[in-house]
């Protein structure tokens, strides 16, 4: 489940690094979900994210809790970070479950010195 989760932010990596409109920000865009591209950031609630993963028909898609659960235990920023991406807070309710999330950059360094502190 996690390589599948990996490969649809690579997915999206892409889609938003290409300038011109393409059929993945779209299809995110025009979703019934709780995710949304806004200005090439990509934003989520983890419901969103999941209710997105399994219209997309993947395959082996666990229980909600379990693919909560299993986000939460990955290692999925230090594996975006890799390609210059992670996952932060966009806008805390309070809740896990209605929290919005969203797909950026990583901060450039000056100094070896972060601007952005706000990694989950």
């Amino acid at each position: 489940m996690y390589h599948i989760l990996l490969t649809y932010f690579h997915g999206i990596i892409d889609a938003v690094s290409v300038t011109s409109k393409n059929d993945v920000i779209t299809h995110i865009n025009t979703s019934d979900s709780d995710v949304r591209i806004v200005d090439r950031v990509f934003q989520f609630t983890l419901r969103g994210l999941y209710t997105q993963l399994c219209n997309d028909a993947f395959t082996d898609i666990p229980s909600y809790v379990s693919f909560r659960s299993m986000l939460y235990a990955s290692e999925l920023n230090k594996d975006l970070s890799k390609v210059g991406y992670f996952v932060q807070v966009h806008y805390s309710t309070t809740k896990v479950d209605s929290s919005w999330y969203e797909l950026v950059l990583l901060p450039h360094t000056i100094d070896g010195v972060s601007n952005n502190n706000a990694m989950l």
